[in-house]
């Protein structure tokens, strides 16, 4: 039991950083799509990526959210997991303002 637990755990934690990298690279392709003969793949990247990560976020809560656990690293995923959800949400309602340039 004690070993489950702890592969969820680390699964959560590696679900996190996921997370936390696909948000960083969300950026990265949002700036590439100004970029003259590389806008095409900023373009796509941008868009599969802004599909994914609220469909990413949404799994890790349902997954992991009601999991309990003292470790450090778990605490820190579960922070990262929140952060992007509330970064998604703000893009999110930016988009229904039309604000934010897509």
């Amino acid at each position: 039991m004690s070993a489950e637990a702890f592969g969820k755990v680390n699964q959560a934690c590696s679900d996190a950083s996921y997370l936390k990298i696909m948000a960083g690279c969300a950026l990265t392709f949002f700036f590439l799509r100004f970029v003259p003969f590389l806008g095409l793949a900023g373009i796509v990247g941008f868009f599969f990526l802004e599909i994914a990560i609220p469909v990413m976020t949404i799994r890790w809560w349902i997954k992991f959210g009601s999991t309990k656990s003292a470790d450090t690293e778990f605490v820190r995923a579960k922070r990262i997991a929140m952060l992007v959800g509330i970064g998604t949400i703000l893009f999110f309602a930016l988009l229904a303002t039309k604000t934010v340039i897509i």
